[in-house]
């Protein structure tokens, strides 16, 4: 997985995963590792505070895009040791991802 900023407000995160992308937990963690790091430079930039997005060339915006570096598809879906953890990691990383205040594009 990598991660660039390709523009001033924008951010990409780029799946590697073996042949298909799969979502293990090894993979979830990274992505949870780089949301981290999205969330906290655009807060930075003035993202979620006006008066700090005032004075920012990016005007506090932002975006996320998450991409694959394998042609054929995003991802193969969640590998089978991810599930049968009903309020777990999988399922945490989903809330947070849906709240997370980037928008996403994928």
């Amino acid at each position: 997985m990598t991660l660039t900023r390709p523009e001033p407000a924008i951010w990409q995160i780029s799946f590697h995963s073996g042949e298909d992308n799969r979502l293990h937990p090894h993979l979830l963690t990274e992505l949870s590792g780089f949301l981290d790091v999205v969330e906290a430079e655009w807060r930075k930039s003035g993202g979620g505070n006006r008066k700090t997005a005032e004075s920012s060339p990016t005007k506090g915006a932002g975006a996320l895009i998450l991409t694959s570096s394998i042609p054929k598809f995003f991802s193969n879906g969640l590998h089978p040791s991810s599930l049968g953890d009903p309020g777990g990691f999988f399922e945490s990383e989903c809330v947070r991802n849906r709240r997370h205040r980037v928008p996403f594009v994928h």
